[in-house]
Order: C-alpha cells, then structure tokens, then sequence
C-alpha cells in the first residue's frame, strides 16, 4: 500500500520520537511517525520513572553532561508549554532529588561532582531527611539535597505528545513495523510487512533498542537493557520529588504513589518482570525506608532501554537522508526536548547555535567523535 509523501518519516513512537515529530511539524514540515505496535509511548518511555536528573549518568564535565543539564532546563519551558496546548497534567515538579548514602563517601563524591559542574547541592542532617520523608532509616544520618534534579510523569508526557502531534497534523501509523530503509533518490522508500511501503523526504530512526534491527542501514550498535520497576501506594511524604540511592531510585507520583526502580539486565530482548528483580527493588526500598515495609504494591513493568556499549546516545546523521536518534539508555526522558530540537536543525540543514550543542552532537555522532 502506497501513501502521501511527508517531508520526514520518524520510525519510533517513544518520547523521542514523539518530541522529535512534534519539533519538526512545529517548525513547517509535513511529518509522519510510525510505530510498530502498542501505540505512541508504550515501550521504555511509558515503563520509566521520568527523572530529570542530569548528574544521574554524567558527574563528570564534558559535552555529556552539558546536554544532560541543557536538556534539564529546556523541561523549564517545555513541559508548562506541553501542558498548557495538550490540556494534560504532567506531574511537573522542581522540589529536587535526596540522595541517601549506601556506600562511604559516597555523598561526598556526588557533592564533588556537582561543584564541578556548577550544579547546586545541599547536606542536609538526618532528622530533617526524615521531615521531609518519615520512612526514612535512621541509619541514614546525612542526604544530600539536590535542587536541580527534577521529574515529570513520563506517561502523561508521552498522550500529551500524541494529542499535540494530532492537532498539528502528524500522521500516525501504529502498527507500521518498518523492516527495511532504502536510499532513493530525492528521498527515502521504508518497507513494513507484506507490500506495505512509505515514502519519505528524510528518516529519522528513533526505535529505541529495535534502532539496529532495520535493514538497509548502516549498523547501529544499540543494545536493550532490562530494567524492572514497581510501585507502592500510600506514601504521604512532605517531599515530592526524586530519592537517589547508588544503584536505585525512588520517585513521587501524584496521589500517595510512590516508584521503586529498576534494575540494569543485559539479557537481549527478553522482556518481563523476575522474582529475583523485584526481590531486590524491595530490598532496598525496606532497607531504606522501613516505614514502608507494609504498604501494598499497586503495579508491577518492565521496560527495554535502548544503550549503546559506552552509553552515550547516538544522535546525528547516519546516512544520506537518514538521521538517528536512540540509545538515550536512563536519559530518554531528560534528552527528549534537546534531542528534538538538534534533530530539527539537522533535518533542516543547520548548525547548532551553542558551542557546548556541537561539541556534543561531534560526542554523539552515529560515526563516532
């Protein structure tokens, strides 16, 4: 089946290529975004916890971490704009992060990683911790308030995208599994099943973790990493922002929700929740927050994120006419508005404005630095 030809076809429907589709239809471009099943944001978008925690994945001062903050503060405008056209609450919220410490030294080297970097942070005693959150351990005698770590409700997120693409015109063919890419000239040709085919000006590839499994393409290094999360009910804290721990997290949502997550499996695209997984989240959540050992569990899900060895994105052109955009592996969420925007500037043939987006788009190149 043959259809109407848009100026960029976006092969992937989670939030970056959500935010993407949306950038380029706001910036005149005649856009279609296709996903394979599940409808827009039902993959690791919708199974994420939506921090924006730019210190997360990157302490260290570099291009990395200057996307990861410029990603951060484009969330300032982005997500009230979002909210306000789609008429959706997104749940966001700058009360900051507290990070408890499990190893020693551990607050110190954040603390250090943080004043590298310019970001702010404050020691807080253990009583006021437990002010702030009262199911905290007693044994957690000092946090470490992080005011620039913030959240956002990444499922709210994901229908407020899809309501915005529809308003703006963006064709939407869930259950368009693209199987191969083809150069032509003047544009693209994308294969799904059967005799079903798109044509298209450009292509952004933006699959997550099933970015590497298009034919036609260059190789695309992107791994899935498995990672499980739960959620418990009842939680009526005085402090609704994000909990970091050394290898876990937990985060407020809005009505006494409180998410536990996730582990980090490299075990393919097997996909699912694990007893040992979720044995382990708990762990931690009582270790930490014992108050909490009784409350009922109100939902359990798994997510692929998509990660490339050395976990940095990959964002840029791959090929004539064809650009990518995957592998954000625990910063999808965060990137999601910074990405949208340098893909928009790529399809439209420019250059980044800052220094700090060109040298980081060079780190994230699909050819390498």
């Amino acid at each position: 089946m043959s259809r109407k030809r848009p100026d960029v076809a976006v092969v992937g429907g989670g939030i970056i290529g959500l935010s993407i589709a949306r950038e380029l239809a706001e910036r005149g471009l005649k856009v279609a975004l296709l996903e394979a099943e599940g409808g827009p944001g039902r993959k690791a978008s919708w199974a994420a916890a939506g921090m924006l925690a730019p210190l997360s994945e990157a302490p260290l001062p570099g291009p990395f971490v200057d996307a990861c903050r410029a990603g951060r503060d484009l969330w300032r405008t982005f997500a009230p704009r979002l909210a306000e056209e789609s008429g959706v609450d997104l749940g966001y919220d700058t009360s900051g992060a507290l990070a408890i410490a499990e190893h020693e030294g551990q607050l110190a080297r954040l603390a250090a990683a943080a004043a590298a970097i310019g970001e702010a942070c404050r020691p807080i005693g253990g009583a006021e911790g437990r002010e702030l959150m009262p199911d905290l351990s007693p044994r957690h005698a000092e946090l470490l308030h992080l005011p620039g770590e913030h959240r956002v409700d990444n499922r709210a997120v994901c229908s407020a995208l899809t309501l915005e693409l529809r308003r703006l015109g963006v064709e939407l063919l869930t259950g368009f599994e693209v199987k191969d890419v083809e150069n032509v000239r003047g544009g693209v040709q994308l294969y799904g099943r059967a005799l079903d085919t798109i044509a298209a000006g450009q292509v952004v590839v933006a699959a997550g973790a099933w970015s590497g499994q298009i034919a036609g393409l260059p190789f695309v290094p992107v791994l899935p990493v498995h990672g499980q999360m739960f959620a418990v009910g009842g939680v009526d804290w005085p402090f609704n922002g994000c909990v970091r721990g050394a290898d876990f997290y937990a985060v407020r949502r809005a009505g006494g929700q409180l998410l536990v997550g996730a582990t980090a499996e490299e075990l393919g695209f097997t996909a699912g929740l694990t007893k040992d997984g979720i044995r382990s989240l708990m762990e931690w959540l009582v270790e930490n927050f014992p108050g909490l050992a009784d409350r009922q569990q109100t939902g359990m899900w798994s997510g692929l994120r998509p990660a490339t060895p050395n976990r940095l994105p990959l964002i840029g052109k791959l090929e004539r006419n064809v650009l990518v955009a995957t592998a954000h592996f625990r910063n999808g969420i965060l990137l999601a508005p910074w990405t949208a925007e340098r893909i928009a500037e790529l399809a439209l043939g420019r250059e980044p404005a800052a220094e700090s987006d060109r040298r980081a788009l060079e780190l994230f190149a699909p050819a390498g630095p």
